[in-house]
């Protein structure tokens, strides 16, 4: 059996990556501009979160709606009356018929729509 030879190799140190090297490949020019770096690192856009209004507004109305439905179908089986008799002290056509839960419905998601549309103006505004 034939020994083997140690064979050295030659570690060569990886070629240092800076700024330039990356903004060069990624334009294809052989300059960096001086408005794309600063201190060391290139700029991000500002990102700014927007709300829209109106989405929100009409989520709101829907939800507000469905829970004054399901709170008047628990309320007409005897479950969660003195939630019922609260919500009556709020809203002006709301009872237990149902002409009342339409109209307790219909206002709901009127406060909704409203509440929505300007949590997400004041969010936009201030945010």
């Amino acid at each position: 059996m034939a020994k083997k030879k140690a064979v050295k190799r030659s570690v060569k140190s990886k070629p240092k990556i800076t700024l330039k090297k990356i903004a060069r490949k990624s334009s294809g020019k052989k300059s960096i501009k001086k408005n794309n770096v600063q201190k060391g690192a290139i700029k991000l856009p500002s990102l700014k979160a927007r709300c829209n209004s109106s989405a929100l507004a009409f989520t709101l109305a829907i939800l507000s709606a469905a829970g004054m439905l399901l709170m008047s179908l628990l309320g007409k089986m005897g479950i969660g009356l003195g939630a019922v008799e609260t919500m009556q002290k709020f809203h002006f056509f709301y009872t237990l018929s149902w002409l009342g839960i339409l109209g307790g419905m219909m206002e709901a998601a009127l406060w909704g729509l409203i509440i929505g549309y300007l949590g997400g103006w004041l969010y936009n505004k201030f945010v």
